[in-house]
């Protein structure tokens, strides 16, 4: 049997071949069984991801925030867009009181029979005296009694201001116009009184918020300055109906020319002072010298105004939202094309004539007539 003698060099040398490849083999090993992220970097990608989310669902709430706001806006947008176009209709077309004519009632006309062809017959004009008997007992109106063209009340505790600019609120507004609405087989003047009036909604407003309702109102009386119905009459008079709800503050402020002084001339006789040149307008459409009132009524109608009517109407509403959460203003002007000046009032006698009114020779107050006057009517009597 033979022994082999390993040197002690090859052993060492073997050892360390064996050596290195263990630890090859187990830093595979952990390679191969070690996790992609670590603790650390697992939370900060949760961290970020969550910021992302956060955001992007920040950012739906704020579109459908948007979206809500704007069809909020369209829908009080549209509703204010009506109640101008209606108000701009009427106002524009506002004319001055005159008394109305009186028409025969229309009567129903009789079925044409098969074959036969009917002749269409008009009601012959009724005399003066008739019609003037017919008004009377229609408009119950007294001959002295004064209507006003235009009237417009407001609330006596409803001031308020929209930035620098005070308003306050509007009660009703009256004033006569005209009207597309036609009836059929009725034969009436087209002109009839229109009125705003605005009434505290008890449904809908709550201690902290207060919600008005504004209807238009209608009426053939023209004389009928209040819109009263006559309870005795099967027929309602005044048509009443809603152009506009869910309103917080609306007012309209008149805006007139001040009546210019009278002077009186060498003669005694009063005469009214030129007026001054046109200033420019300012942004609003409106003169700088302009006075402006929340009321109009007989005193600013007859006194103080230059015209019968105002020169324009400014005004400015708040709506709120369906919700009652939030409220959007609007302001516009509206002008009245008819310029109608009012009439200066005559100084009177002390006997009751006004001064250089014509007196007819048979009149209480007549000076007596003089010889001269009287012999050329005698001569040619003679001849």
């Amino acid at each position: 049997m033979k022994i082999h003698l390993i040197p002690i060099a090859n052993v060492i040398q073997f050892n360390g071949r064996r050596s290195r490849h263990c630890e090859k083999r187990s830093d595979e090993a952990i390679h191969l069984f070690s996790p992609a992220f670590s603790l650390i970097e697992l939370l900060i990608a949760l961290a970020l991801s969550a910021v992302i989310m956060i955001g992007m669902v920040q950012g739906n709430r704020n579109a459908a925030y948007l979206l809500r706001e704007a069809q909020a806006l369209l829908i009080v947008n549209r509703q204010v867009a009506l109640l101008y176009n209606q108000l701009e209709r009427d106002v524009t077309a506002a004319i001055v009181y005159q008394k109305p004519i009186p028409y025969p009632p229309a009567k129903a006309r009789p079925k044409k029979k098969e074959g036969e062809k009917q002749e269409e017959k008009t009601a012959p004009p009724q005399p003066p005296e008739e019609q003037a008997s017919t008004g009377a007992e229609k408009g119950k109106v007294e001959k002295n009694k004064f209507v006003s063209s235009c009237v417009l009340e407001a609330f006596d505790e409803g001031v308020y201001k929209v930035g620098t600019k005070k308003w306050q609120q509007t009660k009703r507004l009256s004033f006569i116009t005209t009207t597309p609405l036609e009836v059929y087989e009725q034969e009436h003047e087209r002109s009839v009184r229109v009125g705003y009036e605005l009434v505290y909604d008890k449904t809908m407003s709550t201690p902290q918020k207060s919600v008005y309702t504004l209807y238009r109102l209608q009426t053939d009386e023209l004389e009928n300055v209040a819109f009263k119905e006559d309870e005795s009459k099967k027929v309602k008079s005044v048509l009443r109906y809603v152009v506009a709800d869910h309103i917080k503050q609306f007012s309209l402020e008149a805006l007139y020319d001040l009546r210019p002084p009278q002077a009186k001339d060498s003669s005694g006789k009063s005469a009214a002072v030129e007026a001054p040149i046109a200033e420019p307008l300012t942004e609003e459409g409106s003169r700088p010298t302009q006075l402006r009132t929340f009321t109009w009524g007989e005193k600013e109608e007859t006194e103080k105004s230059k015209t019968v009517l105002p020169d324009m109407f400014a005004t400015h509403i708040e709506v709120w939202d369906g919700a009652l959460q939030r409220s959007y203003s609007f302001t516009s002007t509206f002008p009245v094309f008819v310029k109608t000046e009012a009439k200066q009032k005559q100084p009177k006698k002390k006997d009751g004539m006004p001064a250089g009114a014509p007196v007819e020779p048979g009149a209480p107050n007549a000076a007596p007539k003089t010889p001269e006057a009287t012999a050329p009517a005698a001569k040619e009597g003679a001849q």
